[in-house]
């Protein structure tokens, strides 16, 4: 898997966990902080 392709499928499944009803609002700001770092182009994994 192509490191694009796999920071993708990382990402993702951020965003389902994110989704989830049992999880914690601090989680999903730092979930939300993870992809902005990506977004922004800063992030690394």
């Amino acid at each position: 898997m192509k490191h694009n392709e796999h920071v993708m499928v990382w990402l993702g499944a951020l965003r389902d966990e994110a989704t989830r009803p049992e999880c914690e609002l601090k989680r999903i700001i730092e979930i939300a902080g993870i992809v902005a770092r990506y977004a922004s182009g800063t992030g690394s994994v």
